[in-house]
C-alpha cells in the first residue's frame, strides 16, 4: 500500500545578457559536465524519466478504495505552481485521493513550516512540497515523516533526508537542459559569437545550480 501510494504521489507531481567585449574569460577552466547524460539527483542518484513510472490496474483499484488524503504545500505561487497544482489535483481525483490542503509559502521558510504544521492537523496521507530552506524544511517535515506521511519533494532536497526512507523521491524538470536551451537561444541571437555576461545564483541551490551549470557548460563546449 505504501509503495503504491508513493508511486501515485510521484506521478501527480538565468538571465544571460550581452556585454562589451572582455579581455579574457571570467572562468579559467571549463566546467566538467557531461551534457549528454541526465543530471544526477542532489544525492548523486540516477534519475528516472516520468514516462517509466506507471500504476497497474490493481494498484489504481487499491488507491481508489483507500480513502487517502493529500496536501500540496508549495514554496510560492504563479502560473507554474498553478499548473503543477492543477495537474496533481486532476490525477489525484482520478485515483480517488482527496486534496485537503493547498498552501503558498510566499517564499518564506517560516511560513512554509507553519503551513506544514497546519496541514498536519488535517491528517494527510501524502504531502507534495517544494522546500525553500533545506534545514528549516527538515525540521518542519520530520513530524510528518515520523507519522508515516508519504512525502514527495519537488526540485529541492531536504538536509539529512534519505530517499526511500524519509521521502519517496524528488520530482523535477530537466534543469540542466533548461540551461542548455537558454544558451542555444542566446547563441542564435548573437549569431554564434560575442561576449556574454553571466548572472548566476551564487548559492548552493540544486535547481538554479543545475540550470546555471547547463548554460555555462553549453557555452564552453
Amino acid at each position: 500500500m505504501r509503495r503504491t501510494l508513493a508511486l501515485a504521489a510521484l506521478l501527480a507531481a538565468f538571465a544571460p545578457a550581452a556585454t562589451g567585449l572582455a579581455e579574457e574569460p571570467f572562468y579559467k577552466d571549463r566546467l566538467a559536465l557531461d551534457l549528454s547524460a541526465p543530471l544526477p539527483g542532489p544525492d548523486g542518484s540516477a534519475p528516472t524519466p516520468a514516462k517509466d513510472l506507471s500504476l497497474s490496474d490493481a494498484e489504481i483499484g487499491t488507491l481508489k478504495s483507500g480513502g487517502h488524503k493529500a496536501a500540496l504545500l508549495w514554496h510560492g505561487g504563479g502560473d507554474w505552481v498553478n499548473a503543477v497544482t492543477a495537474g496533481a489535483k486532476a490525477r489525484f481525483a482520478e485515483l480517488g485521493i482527496e486534496v485537503v490542503a493547498t498552501a503558498d509559502a510566499q517564499y518564506d521558510p517560516a511560513k512554509q513550516a507553519n503551513d506544514i504544521e497546519t496541514a498536519m492537523a488535517l491528517q494527510p496521507d501524502v504531502i507534495l512540497t517544494l522546500i525553500l530552506d533545506p534545514v528549516q524544511g527538515a525540521a518542519a517535515l520530520k513530524p510528518a515523516v515520523a507519522k508515516g506521511v508519504t512525502t514527495v519533494l519537488l526540485s529541492n532536497p531536504v538536509q539529512g533526508f534519505a530517499a526511500g526512507k524519509d521521502y519517496v523521491g524528488i520530482v523535477t524538470d530537466d534543469i540542466a537542459g533548461m540551461g542548455t536551451a537558454a544558451a542555444g537561444l542566446m547563441n542564435d541571437a548573437l549569431g554564434g559569437k560575442g561576449a556574454v555576461g553571466f548572472i548566476y545564483h551564487d548559492a548552493k541551490y540544486f535547481i538554479t545550480n543545475g540550470r546555471d551549470n547547463g548554460f555555462r557548460a553549453t557555452l564552453e563546449q
